[in-house]
């Protein structure tokens, strides 16, 4: 290190990308400083810190940097963010473009579940593969776990790319979903003759009056080349639904002459039969149809010397909707997020909830139609909901679990979310799909790491018992001193009442509140009083419920999970099974069978699911439940109820289709159905607190199990896969997994009998 710093040096700036505020400094400047000590003295070294929370780190932020340790900065710099309360970050004034002459640079606006971004990286691959080009990819996504907004960035040239930000400057971009317009800056950046394509059903010279006033001006002024397709009609017409990836792929070698237009056909097409082949020869051979309609099917959209029509806007956020949503929400759903300074941020890191109401994606291609009359409501469908819009997959078989348990205990409920699917889709920064009622009441929700979330439940419950502990406790002292008859006679039937949690509890504490703030006015108040009203909120209990996924519970949170149901503590776990690790790509657990393909499992997996429940059982005071809402949504309800009235620990291990899965998610119904009739998913609970009553503990809930579970096996493309690759080990591990389940089913039932 020190031989590469010429003898001219004076000042050296170390930017380190993290950030420890109780250090003497950050460990590449400590490690600069160390090694300059003794060898260059002379030399000024100052310390900042870049790219935290993955922000950009660009050629301008550099030349920042540079100027800032010309003019003999301050240490302690930041640099990418607007830091207004501490003052220490340095202006980036320059938007400078330091790329290599040469390098082709194309933008694709894509939109969450389109293909978008696998095309784009089949698009590297086919340009690296075929030409002398370099290439480079890089891809952005939303936290929406389907229709949300992507962004690939791709660069291929001559020289060997060194560009490692994404593009502030374009050549090409593609907009393959039309409703962007007037919500994001979608052509910015894009430079002097530049191309831009977009999907859209609407005639060629009606295409030019979708665009902002902004977008028409730009268009104009730097004489940018515009292009259209219908892809959405092409994809739909060869049954590919919203996947119009091919199409789009297609059209942007067209418009962007990269290849000949034949060679990049049929690169194209090997690519598709590469990635979908295991998904079966029909949806090979539906993409290569799209791939031969689309070439054709780019049209040149012609520019208007003037245009009295354009779009507006998008108000992104509803007007009224407060400080949070016009501060922080509205600049972060127009990708601007960037430019809010620090003083906007919530000190706490808090947000608050029902926000996800206030952002309207247009997702649906075919919106569903109001059934206006039904047969019978029951109380669950005109109960209020405490999860509204949750961004979670078409079909998710894990949100209608959460759906119904903060149903029935939102208004009291703390929810810890290990970090997978119900995290990102829960409570994504600034959004969350958690509500509150008319009175204010509702879920309390907060994500912990992955591996820890079962402990950081239960240091829910006990900061919860500690604090209805101090408030028995003042409660007692406050009813010795001289205060009104009616708050005495109301704050001693809260001590009668202060296990319960029905609704003569809630509404008695909501009297009790009441007389307490009539107190502290009348009284002026005093120590007791006061503290009995700071924990007025714990007069009735509080429902903790730890949530999270299999990769969570049977897996990486395992250990944690184990204490926690080894222990008497009052915690509820949620467990939405899905058999894999769904957020992250569908790798394997040790919930997924025998013989499913997932990542990490590409040959089948070898060893058999591992039995959470039958587990959980063996300690004896713990409610165990298996629970299937597709098959039996009454049982499930019953389970909630059963393990949120259980004194002690209990877990709901529950059915979870997921697309990981390999079928239509249309079709989650049939196939939990059949998950229960084939014994594949077994229902049942397990209650202890029956014993007493000369009950067996163990409930079977599941309906007449049939032998069919090749039935079941053969919808999912999970277990459908094997065959394709490797007959002979699919038919072997197949074979071990219906003994598995045989004898899971054995092992069950036994406790039913027993």
């Amino acid at each position: 290190f020190l031989n590469e710093i010429p003898k001219t040096v004076k000042k050296i700036a170390v930017l380190d990308r993290t950030k420890e505020p109780g250090s003497l400094g950050e460990p590449l400047y400590l490690d600069v400083v160390a090694a300059l000590a003794s060898t260059r003295p002379g030399i000024r070294v100052i310390g900042g810190r870049f790219g935290l929370s993955s922000k950009e780190f660009t050629p301008s932020m550099v030349k920042a940097v540079c100027q800032h340790l010309e003019k003999d900065g301050w240490h302690g710099f930041t640099v990418g963010i607007n830091d207004d309360v501490t003052h220490k970050s340095i202006p980036v004034a320059e938007d400078i473009d330091a790329e290599q002459p040469g390098i082709v640079r194309c933008k694709f606006w894509g939109y969450g579940s389109d293909g978008t971004v696998s095309a784009n990286k089949n698009a590297i691959k086919i340009i690296g593969d075929s030409t002398d080009l370099f290439v480079q990819g890089y891809f952005q996504y939303d936290s929406n776990k389907s229709g949300g907004w992507t962004i690939s960035h791709l660069r291929f040239g001559k020289e060997r790319i060194q560009s490692e930000y994404l593009l502030n400057k374009v050549d090409f971009v593609a907009l393959h979903r039309a409703q962007y317009i007037g919500q994001y800056d979608i052509l910015e950046g894009i430079t002097e003759g530049g191309t831009f394509l977009i999907n859209s059903s609407q005639k060629p010279e009606n295409i030019f009056r979708l665009f902002t006033k902004d977008m028409q001006d730009t268009i104009r002024k730097k004489k940018i080349k515009v292009f259209a397709i219908d892809a959405s009609k092409i994809a739909k017409s060869v049954g590919l639904g919203g996947r119009i990836s091919s199409v789009m792929q297609t059209a942007f070698f067209k418009v962007s002459g990269v290849l000949p237009e034949a060679q990049a056909i049929e690169l194209i097409k090997k690519f598709v039969q590469k990635q979908f082949a295991r998904k079966g020869p029909e949806i090979v051979e539906m993409n290569w149809k799209a791939i031969d309609e689309s070439a054709a099917a780019v049209i040149s959209v012609p520019i208007p010397a003037e245009s009295e029509k354009f779009a507006e806007i998008t108000q992104v956020v509803p007007a009224g909707s407060g400080w949070f949503a016009d501060h922080i929400i509205d600049p972060i759903l127009r990708l601007k997020g960037d430019t809010i300074p620090v003083s906007a941020m919530p000190i706490n890191g808090a947000v608050p909830t029902g926000t996800k109401r206030l952002e309207y994606r247009g997702v649906p291609g075919n919106p569903a139609t109001w059934i206006e009359k039904l047969p019978f409501v029951t109380e669950p469908n005109v109960a209020e909901p405490y999860m509204e819009y949750p961004p979670s997959c078409s079909g998710c078989g894990e949100v209608p679990y959460i759906h119904m348990v903060t149903q029935m205990f939102g208004d009291r409920m703390i929810i810890a979310n290990a970090t997978g699917c119900t995290s990102i889709y829960g409570g994504t920064f600034p959004l969350t799909p958690y509500t509150k009622d008319k009175n204010g009441k509702g879920p309390a929700w907060a994500n912990s790491l992955f591996e820890d979330n079962a402990e950081f439940g239960m240091g829910m419950r006990l900061a919860v018992d500690a604090n209805r502990a101090q408030l028995k406790t003042n409660v007692n002292t406050l009813l010795g001193q001289p205060i009104s008859e009616g708050l005495k006679t109301a704050l001693q039937r809260s001590l009668i009442l202060f296990d319960e949690v029905n609704n003569e509890a809630k509404n008695h504490a909501e009297e009790v509140k009441k007389l307490l703030a009539e107190e502290q006015k009348k009284s002026g108040g005093n120590p007791v009083l006061n503290k009995v009203i700071e924990l007025e909120d714990y007069f009735v209990d509080k429902s903790i419920w730890i949530l999270g996924g299999d990769g969570w519970a049977y897996d990486i949170g395992f250990g944690g999970l184990d204490h926690v149901m080894a222990s008497n503590r009052n915690v509820n776990i949620l467990v939405v099974d899905t058999e894999v690790y769904s957020n992250t790509g569908g790798q394997a657990s040790k919930s997924t069978p025998r013989g499913a393909v997932a990542k990490f499992a590409s040959n089948g997996k070898k060893l058999g699911k591992k039995n959470l429940g039958l587990m959980m059982t063996t300690y004896g005071g713990a409610y165990v439940a298996s629970v299937n809402m597709g098959v039996d949504r009454e049982k499930t309800a019953l389970a909630f109820v059963e393990a949120e009235k259980h004194k002690g620990p209990s877990i709901v291990i529950a059915y979870s289709p997921c697309i990981a899965h390999g079928y239509n998610m249309q079709l989650a119904k049939k196939q939990s159905e059949k998950a229960a009739k084939c014994g594949y998913w077994p229902m049942y609970r397990f209650n202890p607190d029956v014993r007493g009553e000369h009950q067996n503990p163990f409930t079977w809930d599941a309906p007449e199990v049939d032998t069919q579970f090749h039935t079941y096996l053969e919808e999912e493309i999970r277990y459908k896969t094997l065959n394709l690759t490797n007959p002979t080990e699919a038919k072997r591990l197949e074979e071990l997994a219906i003994k598995d389940n045989e004898q899971r089913f054995k092992d069950i039932k036994h406790l039913s009998e027993a």
